[in-house]
Order: C-alpha cells, then structure tokens, then sequence
C-alpha cells in the first residue's frame, strides 16, 4: 500500500518477500534439520540462521549451521556476513543450557557442542591473527575490536568465564584456556604493532 504513494522510501516488497522466505523455510525447518532439504543458497541459509535465532532455538541454530557448512564451506569463511561466529553463538548458548531447545540435549551433546563452537571460534581466530599481521592499521584496529568484543560478549560466557569453565570436564577447560590465551596473545601482538 505505501509504495503506491510518491513519498514512500521504504522497501516494502523486499521486506514483504524477506517474510514469505521466512516463513516457508520455516515449515520446512524439520526437514533441514535432517538433512533431508539443503538450502538453495546462502540467502535460504541466512534466512534458516534468522528463524531458528529469533525463536531462540539454538540447539538447531547450530545444527543448520553444521549442515550449511557442510553443505557450502565458503559459507563458514565469509567473514563480512560473520555466519561462522553466529554459528559459535548458537553453539555456546547450547551448551550453557539457553534457548527453548537446550533442555532436550544431554550433557554429552552439550560437551560436542562446546567442541564445536570453540572449534569455529578457532578458525575465525586464524583469521584474525593472520590480519594482525597487515601493514594496514584499520586491519589491526579491526583484530583489535573484534576479539576484545570476544572477551566479553556474554553470549560467549558458557566457553571463557572462570567459574563456568571450573565445573567442565578438564580437556573441554583446558581448550577453552588455551583458546583465550591464545586470543590475548593476538590482541597484544596487534596493540604492539600499533
């Protein structure tokens, strides 16, 4: 209705078909949990991310996020859409017991998907540390943000706080350590390099 006005500057149809996407992939949710469907490409994928984080159902957040990358690994390594370190998000929260669906999984679910989310993490951080390196100090500047917003986005409190990490099996906390000594390494070799 409003486009048909002269002074409409609003993307009406984009939203309108952006919510159609939704809310078709979203019926078909039980089928790219199996693998059963794969998305089209990475907008349908994106589109999977957004349904299963607005309902806070992040246990098959991380699941679509597994079966994307499996599915198309350029999807994990595009680091302008950051998909990789939503998947973490979605995987962390998990395993802290967040989300509408975190009470169907046991504690050896939530120990994989620890693993997987520090594994992904992991990945994001070799590239980081390879961009600490750039002549260019907006590249270091950019390291420098990004993994400081690590060291304290709460959504990444279930794999790096102190008290959490003390009541985990001791290889999953010694992981989670060396991730974050490894992070501040980063961080002060970019602060060095300023």
């Amino acid at each position: 209705m409003g486009s048909k006005r002269k002074d409409w500057q609003y993307p009406s149809a984009e939203w309108v078909a952006n919510v159609e996407r939704l809310v078709m992939l979203e019926a078909k949710l039980p089928e790219f949990l199996t693998g059963k469907s794969i998305a089209a490409d990475s907008r349908d994928w994106q589109a999977l991310f957004e349904v299963c984080g607005n309902q806070q159902r992040y246990v098959e957040a991380a699941k679509i996020f597994a079966n994307a990358f499996t599915a198309d690994a350029k999807l994990a390594n595009d680091m302008v859409a950051h998909h990789r370190y939503h998947a973490v998000f979605a995987a962390a929260l998990a395993a802290a017991g967040k989300g509408k669906d975190a009470d169907k999984i046991d504690d050896i679910e939530r120990g994989r998907l620890r693993r997987q989310a520090i594994e992904w993490l992991r990945a994001d951080l070799a590239h980081w540390t390879k961009q600490a390196s750039s002549d260019k100090s907006s590249d270091r500047e950019l390291v420098l943000k990004t993994l400081r917003d690590w060291q304290r986005h709460t959504y990444l409190a279930g794999i790096r706080d102190k008290d959490v990490l003390a009541k985990l099996p001791a290889d999953e906390r010694e992981a989670c350590q060396k991730l974050w000594a490894d992070v501040a390494e980063v961080l002060t070799k970019s602060s060095e390099a300023k």
